[in-house]
């Protein structure tokens, strides 16, 4: 079976970890095909049609980088399985400038002043920014396309909008609420996914600085190869390990 991965920005990080892993073992990534569709901020409006059996895109570079990948149009092909690196990132909903003024209510108890938001409220503003990525899984369970989904990297202490003056544990409840809330989501529908790696994160839950990526700047979001390598590792193990060992007692 092959293994298709793409989606946003942060399938980036493992297209060059495809790379890397490829030059230790051609065998690992052997079908594995890595690629993004295109500029990610489209996914947050309108941005695929459903028609007689096939997703196609509304864009014509993600037409075209989806099937450079998988070698035809989205559909529910038996020999492919995808990984969408999309609507599990919580950067939209944390980065938001209201975090300065309104805390997750929890924190309210210890801080000095902040008006409470409830877990509810925060699920609700996460749903609406990802409800475009989350009707396109739908669509893929209505075709019956087998895919799962791949969460973006951990929050950074770094990230601009801490440096701007959201509290780092506003970011990390944010972050939280978001993560726990699309996981259920997720789940409900029988959806699998991959979580960032533990090993990528501090104590508290932000990424270590040795995964941050430094080639573009003011980019506070994205993992860099190391982490890359590490998630599609993870990956790997997951949806490929079984059948290298088929083939390799062949």
């Amino acid at each position: 079976m092959k293994l298709v991965i793409c989606g946003d920005s942060h399938t980036d990080a493992l297209v060059s970890a495809r790379a890397i892993i490829e030059k230790e073992s051609s065998r690992a990534v052997r079908d594995v095909a890595v690629g993004t569709f295109g500029n990610g901020r489209y996914l947050g409006e309108p941005f695929f049609t459903e028609h007689e059996n096939t997703i196609r895109f509304l864009r014509d570079d993600y037409n075209a980088n989806y099937e450079m990948l998988s070698g035809g149009p989205l559909c529910r092909r038996a020999n492919i399985l995808h990984g969408f690196s999309m609507g599990f990132h919580t950067a939209p909903l944390f980065r938001q400038p209201m975090w300065r003024t309104f805390l997750p209510w929890r924190l309210c108890k210890n801080a000095a002043a902040g008006i409470p938001v409830s877990d509810a409220i925060t699920v609700a503003i996460g749903d609406h920014i990802m409800r475009y990525m989350r009707a396109f899984f739908e669509s893929l369970l209505r075709l019956k396309i087998d895919f799962f989904v791949i969460a973006a990297p951990p929050p950074r202490r770094s990230h601009l909008c801490i440096q701007e003056g959201t509290a780092p544990q506003t970011v990390l409840e944010v972050d939280r609420l978001h993560r726990q809330s699309t996981a259920k989501w997720l789940a409900e529908r029988n959806v699998a996914y991959v979580l960032p790696p533990p090993q990528s994160m501090d104590a508290d839950g932000f990424m270590l600085p040795q995964f941050e990526t430094t080639a573009i700047a003011r980019d506070y979001h994205h993992g860099n190869e190391a982490y890359g390598v590490l998630m599609l590792r993870d990956i790997l193990a997951r949806y490929r390990a079984p059948q290298d060992e088929r083939e390799q007692t062949s």
